[in-house]
């Protein structure tokens, strides 16, 4: 019996997300990058939605669409960019801390 273990990447790869949301309708934008070990741009998307309660959770869910991209591509070594300075420190705490 033989298995098909799919490739891995050994090499860190870079997630680039940002979002922007509007507080007087919930309505939000999102959009991503991720980039391979030499910086290129393997997979990006951009996309909108409504009716999200804070910026936080859009930051959130731009984030979590590019992690979803590079657990599928067998990226195993990832770094997240984000200007959401409360997203980063609330992930890095395993969300022990808010803000």
């Amino acid at each position: 019996m033989s298995t098909i273990t799919p490739n891995v990447n050994s090499y860190t790869w870079s997630v680039f997300s940002d979002a922007a949301w509007d507080a007087s309708t919930g309505n939000y934008g999102l959009g991503w990058q991720l980039r391979d070990s030499d910086g290129l741009v393997a997979e990006g998307s951009s996309s909108h939605r409504r009716f999200v309660p804070l910026a936080l959770v859009a930051e959130a869910l731009a984030v979590k669409a590019a992690v979803t991209v590079a657990v599928s591509s067998h990226v195993n070594s990832l770094k997240v960019f984000s200007d959401s300075k409360a997203l980063i420190l609330l992930l890095k705490s395993q969300g022990q801390t808010w803000c």
